[in-house]
């Protein structure tokens, strides 16, 4: 995502070659009148420059390229509109600039999750080496908020409101959106609601359902065609359905039978191995179907405590890639996974969270024999990997409580530079 701007820039902020001390060349020879002017006044000249700083860090971390060129192109037709009226390019860049600095970006999670009861776990002391031979350490990643449970007028009044689970996720025209399901209870019942994320717009509702949903697949097909499987109801009752987002942006929702949920969910059927002499279940197959993912049921206490990686026809050679029980380091007797974990887009790297003692969010490379902690933060859950332009993005669900203060928020991650 980075490394694309410069592309991108070259072409939005004058339509010229573009001068790292500056926001454009000067030398060229076709050069508007707006632009004539700015070269020739060293005022205009610095706050086109702080413009390439400002649009450079929300190009970053926007999750929306797409309207971000579009806004950036509306805004030059504008400028040069002004053609060598300085008062009016000095008016212009301020608002453009005021806004851009206003943007929603990434910043280091200790500038994000620092409320009273947000709780992010101390660094290690040095990197911990697990018996198998991997490596754990910290790389935090940056990290921004997109969705709280607070600030969502769904037009209806749901109590007790929290994200049940991350659906899917489409890029449309450079523009990312993501699907997620909120449940909470009204007159009542349970309800749940299939709500669109997409950035600088309000959550939009597209599907009420009585009941909660429970997630059953979730793929891609060949055509970039995003699908999630899922049910809806109670132990008593239950109706399956699946949405559909294509990447020009068309959405359905569908209804399948009971007999194509098993179908769905017979293809994820629970594979057994051995996380060291306690079975543990691994269902979730490498992009290159050479490795299987579990995570043993036990706790710091258990020396079979762990996360493995496993060949895939290998039920007697799982790796233990995280911390092993022996280590004195984990002292927490809650220590423990929640079992959420997901491939990244090679068959090298996963991701995966656990809670207690160095709990959070952790990525691991299997072929450099690293586990790295990527979000420190305690009670942040729930992986869920996306490419977006190029880049690695991780979504997680995180359940905010102090007092009398509860919100349910997703945040995302993006590696720094």
């Amino acid at each position: 995502m980075h490394y694309r701007f410069i592309a991108l820039a070259l072409c939005l902020l004058s339509g010229s070659k573009v001068a790292f001390s500056a926001g454009f060349d000067c030398s060229l020879a076709k050069l508007s009148p707006t632009e004539k002017t700015i070269c020739s006044n060293e005022y205009l000249s610095g706050l086109d420059s702080a413009l390439n700083n400002f649009f450079k860090k929300t190009y970053d971390s926007s999750l929306s390229h797409g309207r971000l060129a579009e806004r950036q192109n509306e805004w030059l037709k504008e400028r040069n509109s002004c053609q060598g009226d300085v008062t009016c390019i000095t008016d212009s860049y301020l608002i453009r600039n005021k806004n851009l600095a206003a943007s929603n970006n990434l910043k280091n999670i200790n500038d994000i999750f620092n409320r009273e009861g947000d709780k992010i776990d101390e660094e290690l002391d040095a990197p911990i080496k697990t018996k198998s031979g991997f490596t754990i350490t910290d790389s935090p990643w940056l990290v921004k908020k997109i969705f709280s449970s607070d600030s969502f007028e769904g037009g209806i009044n749901l109590e007790g409101m929290y994200v049940s689970s991350v659906l899917t996720y489409q890029e449309i025209k450079n523009d990312l959106f993501i699907y997620i399901s909120v449940s909470g209870r009204y007159q009542d019942k349970d309800i749940t609601l299939l709500v669109e994320l997409a950035e600088d717009t309000p959550p939009r509702i597209i599907q009420q359902y009585d009941g909660k949903v429970d997630i059953l697949s979730r793929t891609r097909d060949a055509q970039g065609n995003a699908l999630a499987y899922f049910a809806v109801g109670n132990d008593s009752h239950k109706e399956y359905h699946y949405l559909f987002i294509s990447p020009d942006g068309g959405k359905s929702i569908s209804d399948i039978s009971s007999e194509q949920a098993d179908a769905v969910t017979q293809k994820t059927k629970s594979w057994t191995g051995y996380c060291g002499a306690s079975e543990c279940n691994a269902s979730l197959i490498s992009p290159d179907s050479k490795w299987r993912l579990a995570s043993s049921d036990g706790n710091v206490k258990d020396p079979d405590e762990g996360m493995y990686v496993f060949p895939v026809n290998r039920p007697d050679q799982g790796l233990n890639v995280f911390a092993d029980m022996a280590d004195n380091s984990i002292t927490d007797d809650a220590f423990g996974y929640t079992r959420q974990y997901v491939w990244g887009d090679d068959s090298n790297t996963f991701y995966f969270d656990n809670s207690g003692a160095l709990g959070c969010i952790w990525k691991t490379d299997i072929d450099k024999k690293t586990t790295k902690r990527i979000i420190p933060v305690e009670g942040i859950l729930d992986p869920f990997y996306i490419k977006y332009d190029g880049e690695d993005l991780i979504l997680s669900v995180y359940s905010y409580s102090y007092q009398d203060d509860s919100k349910s928020e997703i945040y995302i991650a993006i590696e720094p530079n």
